[in-house]
C-alpha cells in the first residue's frame, strides 16, 4: 500500500501502518481510478460516474456517498443517490457542492 491511499467510506480505513475493515460494501479510492466497490463476497465493481473518478477522500452519510479530492475538479465535493454509492442522478438525490477552495478531507460530524 501507499500513502496516497487515505480513506475508505467510512469502512475502510488506512493509517499509514494498517488497515482496518469493518463492514461491507466497502468502497475503495486511490486517486487515480474509479472509485471501487468490494461487496461482502469481495466481488469488485467500479463506480461508474467520470465525475468521481480519481476521488481521494469517500464517506457514508445520511444514506449518500460523499466523494471528494478528484484532481480534475478538487474544489467539488459529489453525493450519491440514497442507497445507491454508484448512482449520480439530480432527480434523484445525487449532487455535488464546490467550494472556494481545495478540498483536503471529509469528515462526518454529528448524524
Amino acid at each position: 500500500m501507499t500513502d496516497t491511499f487515505q480513506q475508505v467510506s467510512g469502512n475502510l480505513d488506512y493509517d499509514g501502518n494498517r488497515l482496518f475493515l469493518f463492514f461491507s460494501p466497502t468502497i475503495v479510492v486511490d486517486q487515480t481510478n474509479a472509485p471501487t466497490i468490494f461487496n461482502t463476497s469481495l466481488a469488485a465493481t467500479d463506480v461508474s460516474a467520470s465525475a468521481v473518478a480519481g476521488a481521494k477522500h469517500v464517506v457514508a452519510f445520511k444514506n449518500h456517498m460523499f466523494y471528494s479530492g478528484m484532481s480534475s475538479t478538487p474544489q467539488e465535493m459529489v453525493f450519491s443517490e440514497p442507497f445507491d454509492e454508484d448512482g449520480f442522478t439530480a432527480s434523484d438525490g445525487a449532487g455535488s457542492i464546490k467550494v472556494d477552495d481545495t478540498i483536503v478531507g471529509l469528515k462526518v460530524f454529528r448524524d
